[in-house]
């Protein structure tokens, strides 16, 4: 089960304009996630000092989380002239870019914000997801390899590239990167599921189980890792195994139609065939295209 990548954006305070007073208020409002109020003195501000920066920031943002992505490109735009060294506003531009479909224009972005910050660990991340999106897969590679000199130990930047690796066949160094992650932090929940998510590419269903194992025990109700051990049973035709996985997932999240799917056709290959059709139905009934 793949999930999308939330982007990284860590917002700095750096900017002139506001009063000493203004600022602090802002900033506690955004940094404790007050954001609708910060929004709206965020809005105040900018009207009275053009050039603050952080304010336009935090219109951004909270645009973006509004999903009125065009707006939020619109707040960049308008400080631009006064960002031209501030890596961090070229990462906040490239994920705007990528929310607009623009993702040409957004590795551009991300590329900037590496030009002029090349320890901004951010972009390394968000550049490289994008190009992954695009299909430039090695370019990414070497990108998350660079943000690894700048930080060796970095967790995200070796699951990202393990995936990576994963997905062009490189399994050998896919499983370096991510043995890596789980030794340096081995509650890193991702890492493991990561790691099993190769071994299962190696068809070692064993060290796979072991991994999915190992993020469950992290997080005891986490739907993620129950499909992905259900998955890897039901491929390697444990299906006792699988059933129970799929049961334990529809346990936490009733309305998973992912699991209830997966339980059908688990149900079928057992012989169940009266439960399987129940939960086929529902799932037809909710997502027929699932089904």
């Amino acid at each position: 089960m793949s999930t999308k990548k939330k982007k990284v954006a860590h917002t700095q305070f750096q900017d002139t304009g506001p009063t000493p007073l203004e600022r602090d208020v802002l900033i506690e409002l955004f940094s404790s996630g007050r954001l609708d109020e910060a929004f709206k003195l965020a809005q105040q501000l900018t009207k009275k000092y053009s050039a603050f920066v952080f304010g336009w920031k935090v219109i951004n943002i909270y645009l973006r989380q509004e999903k009125q992505f065009e707006d939020a490109y619109e707040a960049l735009v308008k400080c631009q002239k006064f960002s031209s060294d501030d890596p961090e506003f070229f990462n906040l531009l490239g994920i705007t870019l990528e929310a607009l479909n623009r993702y040409e224009d957004a590795v551009k972005a991300y590329e900037e914000a590496l030009r002029i910050g090349p320890l901004f660990l951010d972009a390394y991340s968000n550049l490289g997801d994008c190009l992954v999106n695009i299909g430039q897969v090695h370019y990414a590679i070497e990108v998350f390899n660079k943000g690894l000199i700048i930080a060796s130990d970095n967790i995200d930047l070796m699951n990202r590239l393990g995936e990576s690796l994963r997905s062009i066949g490189e399994l050998d160094k896919s499983h370096k990167a991510l043995s890596s992650a789980v030794s340096i932090d081995e509650s890193s929940f991702k890492s493991w599921i990561n790691l099993g998510l190769t071994e299962e590419a190696y068809k070692n269903l064993d060290q796979a189980l072991f991994c999915y194992d190992k993020a469950l025990k992290i997080n005891h109700a986490n739907v993620i890792a129950l499909m992905h051990l259900g998955g890897a049973c039901f491929r390697f035709n444990n299906f006792a195994a699988a059933e129970s996985h799929f049961i334990d997932a529809l346990a936490i999240e009733p309305t998973n139609f992912a699991a209830m799917n997966n339980l059908a056709v688990t149900l079928y290959n057992l012989g169940s065939y009266k439960k399987s059709e129940h939960y086929s139905r529902q799932v037809v009934a909710n997502c027929p295209d699932d089904a």
